[in-house]
C-alpha cells in the first residue's frame, strides 16, 4: 500500500511508493539528513477514534489508547499512524533531497512546512 503524506491542515497530499519512500530515506540520509523523528500528534488521534454516538466511557478508554501510544511512539518514518514530521525536518529532508530524483510533488509539500504521514 502506497503512502500518503499530508499537510497538517489537510488541503495537500501526495502519494509514494513504499519503496521510493524507502529510497527517499536512504537517500536523504546518504547526503547528511539527521532526522529528528517523528512525533505522535494526539489531539488529531483522538479526534480520529472519537465518536459522540458512542458511550463516554469507550471514547475515553480510546483517548488512553491514544495518549499511551503517544508516550511510547519510537520516532518511526515507515510506519503509517499518522505521525507528524515537523516544518524543521521536513524543511531539512527537502534540502537533503534538492537535485535528486524524489518525486517533484513531495519535494514541494517538505517544503512547506509540517507534513502528517497519514494512516490509509
Amino acid at each position: 500500500m502506497a503512502y500518503v503524506f499530508a499537510s497538517l491542515d489537510g488541503a495537500r497530499r501526495v502519494e509514494c511508493g513504499d519503496s521510493e519512500w524507502h529510497s527517499v530515506l536512504e537517500t536523504a540520509r546518504g547526503r547528511d539528513w539527521e532526522p529528528e523523528g517523528t512525533t505522535i500528534d494526539y489531539e488529531f488521534q483522538v479526534e480520529e477514534v472519537w465518536d459522540d454516538k458512542n458511550d463516554y466511557t469507550w471514547n475515553l478508554m480510546l483517548a488512553f489508547q491514544a495518549h499511551m501510544m503517544a508516550l511510547g511512539w519510537n520516532g518511526s518514518y515507515t510506519e503509517k499512524e499518522n505521525q507528524v514530521i515537523s516544518e524543521s525536518d521536513a524543511y531539512a529532508l527537502y534540502l537533503s533531497l534538492d537535485r535528486t530524483s524524489a518525486d517533484g510533488a513531495l519535494l514541494e509539500l517538505l517544503s512547506a512546512g509540517a507534513v502528517r504521514i497519514c494512516d490509509v
